[in-house]
């Protein structure tokens, strides 16, 4: 979580914020004791690695992911299972809070 609010303005550095994204989740699941559920979904991971070249463009995104992220870990951490459910569907649900928006800015990628 340090090294990626390091990165001072990730829409510039999108290849060095999301290897720390990355890094972030598969810590995160081994913490909870599935370490090889990216291995599972590795294929289908392509399509969100699509859509977060177009969430690195939303400066507003970006700066939501790491407290997103912070509130995942604190709810794991408080034995919040609901809490902890809540806070990843929002964290994952991007596409429905932001979709509308980049499919305006980028129409070309989008039938």
């Amino acid at each position: 979580m340090e090294k990626q609010k390091r990165v001072q303005n990730p829409g510039e550095h999108p290849d060095i914020f999301y290897k720390l994204d990355d890094e972030f989740h598969n810590i995160l699941l081994g913490a909870v004791g599935r370490p090889k559920l990216a291995q599972l979904y590795e294929d289908a991971f392509v399509h969100v690695r699509r859509w977060r070249n177009f969430e690195v463009r939303s400066l507003e995104r970006i700066k939501d992911l790491p407290k997103e992220h912070e509130a995942i870990i604190a709810a794991i951490k408080d034995g919040d299972s609901e809490a902890a459910r809540n806070v990843l569907n929002y964290h994952i649900d991007s596409v429905g809070r932001y979709g509308r928006e980049i499919k305006k800015k980028f129409p070309e990628y989008f039938i």
